[in-house]
Parts: C-alpha cells; sequence; structure tokens
C-alpha cells in the first residue's frame, strides 16, 4: 500500500516529464562524481563554493518552506482509512523531492574534490544526503513559524554554517572545509531532533494547517500600512522604503495557505552589515593575489542572485498591484514600481557597494570590477525578473493545468533570470571590459522595460491571459 500512495502522491504533485528530469539529472551528478578523477582537496573556491549553497538553501527553506500538502489531500486522501505511519512516510518523502534532493544534485560537484577511495567518497556523499535531509526537515518545520521566529532560526543556522570559513570548525558545513569528523556528527545531531519534530509535525498536519491557516488569516492585517495624505504614487514609494513582502498563493509543492511575510526594511539592516563585514575580511584573508579574487566572485554570485530573488518575488503576487491597475495608468505604477524596487535593493545593498569600495582603495585587483557589478547590474536585476516571470514563467497564476498545484517541467523556467544572472556576475568580476557590456545592457534593457508603455500594457494583458486577476 506504501508503494501504492507513494506513486499517487508523485503524480499529483509532479509531471511525468519533470519526474524524468529530476531522476537522471540526480544520476549523472552521482555518476559524475564517482568516476571523475580527484582534484585538489584544499580549494578556497570549493570550499566557499558549498559552504554558500548551503547557508542560501538553509535560509530559503526557512523563510519560505511549506508543507507539500494540497486541499484535495485535506478533503480526500485524509479521509481515507489509510495507515498512518504509510501516509506520514508518503509526505515526506514528497517533501524530499520538492525540497531536500535539490542538494543531493550537488553531489558531482562534490566528490571530485575529495581525496581518498570510494569510503571517503561514500562518507562525504552520506554528508550531503544527511545536509538534504536536514533542509527538507526545516522546511517543514518553517510551515508553523511566524516571520520572527524564522528570522531567529535563519540566523542562527546562517551563522553557524559560515563559521568555518573563518577558522571554526565546529559546524555542519565542517564537513566541506576539512573537518570530516566534527562535520558529520554536527549533521547527525541537528538532524535527530529536527527531523523527529517534523514527523511528528506531518503526523498532525490536519490539526497544523488549520491553526496555522486561522492563525496567518486573523492576525495577518493588525499592523496595516497607513498612506494617508499621500498620492498613489508616494503610497508605492513609501510602501518599497518602508518594508519587503515575501508572498506567495501556495507553497512548496502545492500548499493552498496564502503566505504573506511582511519584513520591515530597518530589519534588514541589521544583518546586511554584518554580512558585509563577513565580506570583506575573507576578501582581505584571501589576499590580494592572482587576478581574481574567489571571495569577490562568489561573494557577487550569490549577493546578486539572492538579492534578484528576495526583491522580485512579493510583486506579481500581492493584491496592492491589482488595485493599482485601476486606480492609475499601467505605465505610470510599472514605473513606480520598478523605480522604487530599484531604491529598495540600493538600500539593502549599501554595506555591499561600501565593501567594495574600502577594497578597490586597498588595491584589490577585481574589486572595481564587483563594484561595477553589485552597484549598478544588481539594483537593476529585480526589475528584470519581475518582467522574465510576468511574461514566461509565473508561478503565482491560477494553474488551468487538470491538477492545480502540480510542479511541471515548465516551471523550470523561473530558473532563467537566476542562471543569467549568475554567468553576468561571472562575467562581471572576470573581467573589467565584460562587468562595462554587462552594465550597458542591463541599463538598455531596464530603461526599454520602464520607458516603453506598449512593454507595461503587453505585461498586464499576458497576466490576465493566465488567469492571474
Amino acid at each position: 500500500m506504501l508503494g501504492k500512495l507513494v506513486k499517487f502522491l508523485i503524480v499529483t504533485r509532479f509531471s511525468k516529464p519533470l519526474v524524468a528530469f529530476i531522476f537522471i539529472f540526480l544520476a549523472y551528478s552521482v555518476i559524475l562524481g564517482t568516476l571523475y578523477s580527484s582534484v585538489e582537496t584544499t580549494n578556497s573556491f570549493f570550499n566557499y563554493y558549498l559552504v554558500g549553497i548551503l547557508i542560501f538553501l538553509t535560509v530559503f527553506m526557512v523563510f519560505l518552506g511549506g508543507v507539500a500538502l494540497m486541499k484535495s489531500d485535506l478533503d480526500y486522501l485524509f479521509t481515507l482509512p489509510l495507515n498512518r505511519r504509510e501516509l506520514v512516510v508518503s509526505l515526506y518523502l514528497m517533501q524530499f523531492m520538492a525540497t531536500g534532493i535539490s542538494f543531493l544534485f550537488a553531489v558531482g560537484y562534490v566528490l571530485p574534490y575529495v581525496s581518498g577511495g570510494l569510503l571517503q567518497k561514500g562518507i562525504m556523499a552520506g554528508n550531503i544526503a544527511l545536509l538534504a535531509l536536514l533542509v527538507t526537515s526545516l522546511s517543514i518545520i518553517s510551515f508553523k513559524l511566524e516571520t520572527r521566529q524564522k528570522a531567529l532560526l535563519a540566523t542562527i543556522l546562517g551563522v553557524w554554517a559560515i563559521l568555518p570559513i573563518l577558522g571554526f570548525n565546529y559546524s555542519f558545513t565542517s564537513v566541506f572545509t576539512g573537518n570530516m569528523t566534527a562535520g558529520t556528527f554536527i549533521v547527525i545531531a541537528l538532524n535527530i531532533p529536527f527531523n523527529i519534530y517534523a514527523v511528528r509535525q506531518l503526523r498532525d498536519i490536519e490539526i497544523g494547517f488549520l491553526k496555522t491557516t486561522s492563525r496567518r488569516s486573523g492576525t495577518e492585517f493588525r499592523k496595516p500600512e497607513s498612506f494617508a495624505g499621500k498620492s498613489p504614487v508616494e503610497a508605492i514609494y513609501a510602501h518599497h522604503l518602508s518594508e519587503l513582502s515575501l508572498t506567495g498563493r501556495f507553497g512548496i509543492g502545492g500548499s493552498v495557505s496564502v503566505r504573506i511575510s511582511r519584513i520591515r526594511l530597518y530589519y534588514l539592516l541589521i544583518p546586511a552589515p554584518f554580512l558585509a563585514f563577513i565580506y570583506l575580511y575573507l576578501a582581505f584573508r584571501e589576499g590580494n593575489v592572482g587576478p581574481i579574487n574567489i571571495t569577490l566572485l562568489l561573494g557577487s554570485l550569490y549577493i546578486g542572485i539572492f538579492s534578484s530573488i528576495l526583491f522580485a518575488q512579493e510583486v506579481l503576487s500581492h493584491e496592492r498591484a491589482w488595485l493599482a491597475f485601476i486606480s492609475m495608468p499601467i505605465k505610470v505604477y510599472w514605473r513606480s514600481l520598478a523605480i522604487s524596487k530599484i531604491m529598495q535593493t540600493y538600500v539593502i545593498m549599501a554595506p555591499f557597494i561600501v565593501s567594495d569600495m574600502v577594497l578597490m582603495f586597498f588595491g584589490f585587483k577585481s574589486a572595481l570590477n564587483a563594484l561595477i557589478f553589485m552597484g549598478i547590474t544588481v539594483p537593476l536585476s529585480p526589475v528584470v525578473t519581475i518582467y522574465f516571470s510576468s511574461r514566461l514563467s509565473v508561478n503565482q497564476i491560477v494553474d488551468s493545468e487538470i491538477m492545480t498545484g502540480q510542479q511541471n517541467l515548465k516551471q523550470m523556467l523561473s530558473l532563467g533570470p537566476i542562471l543569467f544572472l549568475s554567468m553576468m556576475a561571472i562575467v562581471s568580476v572576470v573581467s573589467l571590459v565584460g562587468a562595462l557590456v554587462v552594465v550597458g545592457i542591463a541599463v538598455a534593457t531596464v530603461a526599454y522595460l520602464v520607458g516603453s508603455s506598449h512593454v507595461s500594457e503587453n505585461m498586464v494583458f499576458k497576466l490576465t491571459e493566465k488567469g492571474f486577476v
């Protein structure tokens, strides 16, 4: 019965092409990591890269995680006389496919850096699997947490994860920085309580789901924003320069809850300087040797991607946009929205821009390149990401498929802006000419998107056609 239940949940949550893609890519990753010959073990790029990925996934899952549960499950699946243990196991497997499996894709890019034979590679692969389970449990646990609790948990885990790079070797990321024994022990120690709590939450998911939905629907607007005395355009700027909203009509796997996390912008001004200081410290510790500083390269890459996702995520799922379309011309709203998002991004990017200026003052070779990218290209990127999502890959649209909430291969298009921005970051930091070309393209693109009435009107019409009303 467990096999039939797992098959049913896979079919209702993932399309066949997407499932095939996941397992083919995973098999390719494992084969690549197993057969590829080892390279040097001590590699700062490798260490920073993997630690950065894990920090990103950890923070992302804590803030935006959710239970892979749909309304049809509450109406149908949970009313059947199913074995409770089999149901919990099935739901956990679905959660793993929606979240934790993404970290397993790193296997192929990690194992070649592991010196030794198959035993050492096997231990590293086991640690990656444990970290994937940890990410899965975090995505389940975060479903019931308040925004402040999520922020606290994400901060603690994020800071702890970066400590091995700073010289403290007792963290769940220590497996990537040469301290395999301590890292393995900590990963196991973290998995036990987190996964026990996650499984218990899945066991009582109906009660937890109803409590969470009731709590959010009853408290979501206890602290409403006030735009008294402001014009519609002034209200747009006031909103984006005072808070950041993370909004979604469904969570991972098609959760039916409307999730709105509103974060005051000044709260983000606390971790941003701290992260900028770490970025500066790591760059200085690596030293001004060679044409490229790895910290500058990876820092620009991760900060650029995270900023683009963070500052563009809310726009197409927030009801204020659709109210604004009937209160002012579409071009006026789109222009005000785009400029205010650029300004919002600049507020958070300021500490990193200052850090690049300091590095440039001390003669770091690629600091100017990184400054150009993070000072101009990154603040402009949310505008491009918003437009791309509206035309090609809208995650918050009413699903017209037979199985609503099912994840499919078309949603992989949402990776487009991330991959493109990643390439722009690498090109910018590696070459000054490349940085100037990228900035020129970014400025011209945003100027066209913001200045053209045709663009903004077509964007809204396209959204309407897809059911976003």
